[in-house]
């Protein structure tokens, strides 16, 4: 385990023996911040000025709960954006800084593992609409940089989580459909930009409410009878668009 992230207890490793994760003691932690050599793969210029990309190895995904885990034992604030979902997700008081003995226990013997290397978007609240928006943030930047892999979420994710990254111009057979814990080979993550933080990337946000406009405008749909409408109302004080969805049957 790195030096940074062991002085702050972001939780259990991995690897080792153990035969069960302990997911009340699992910490958040910024990957930026843990020292982990050859993490940082790159960093964006232009319209992505400021984000960073990391690839880290080894990720597990349980989608149950919605959450990825780094061989280290810690939840990426890059992917979850928040450390507090992570706290309410597990049952525990926000910030108390105290780890829960008595969480969910996720069994690490016979797990699935995949060689893809890839972008988690599943993440604990992400199938709320409003967080699947910071989740499509994810997309745009890790396109621009140059990713080819594929986009994890769970089987039950409602449907505008396809149809968006079908305007976003991904095709079905970058998305894998998880129901049960895997191990990735790779996780990408980037530069944590959550609603609190759109303020300092507008351009980026920007990039995304245009990809999406100009996709609709082109009659995508899942059928002629009826299109999905993806509209953005634009602009407040945080540069964070208010987001709404109408879904015709």
């Amino acid at each position: 385990m790195p030096e940074a992230a062991a002085a702050r207890g972001v939780g259990p490793q991995l690897s080792g023996d153990a035969l069960t994760l302990d997911l009340g003691r699992l910490r958040c932690a910024k990957i930026a911040e843990t020292s982990r050599d050859g993490a940082a793969v790159g960093k964006l210029a232009g319209w992505a000025a400021g984000v960073e990309v990391f690839k880290v190895r080894d990720v597990l995904y349980a989608p149950e709960f919605g959450l990825p885990v780094c061989d280290d034992g810690f939840v990426p604030e890059e992917a979850i954006n928040y450390g507090s979902h992570l706290d309410v997700r597990l049952g525990r008081a926000v910030d108390d800084g105290q780890s829960r003995a008595d969480g969910p226990l996720l069994p690490l013997a016979n797990l699935d593992r995949s060689h893809h290397e890839v972008c988690i978007l599943g993440n604990i609240y992400s199938k709320n609409f409003g967080h699947w928006m910071e989740e499509l943030l994810k997309v745009v930047l890790l396109e621009e940089f140059g990713f080819d892999g594929h986009y994890v979420f769970p089987t039950w994710y409602p449907r505008f989580a396809h149809e968006a990254l079908a305007l976003l111009g991904i095709e079905p057979d970058r998305i894998l459909l998880v129901d049960r814990p895997v191990v990735y080979k790779a996780g990408f993550f980037t530069t944590t930009i959550s609603h609190f933080r759109a303020h300092r990337f507008p351009a980026v946000i920007r990039r995304l409410r245009d990809h999406l406009y100009e996709a609709a405008g082109t009659g995508l749909g899942p059928s002629k009878r009826g299109m999905s409408r993806l509209m953005l109302k634009s602009g407040n004080r945080r540069c964070w668009p208010e987001c709404y969805a109408a879904f015709a049957v």
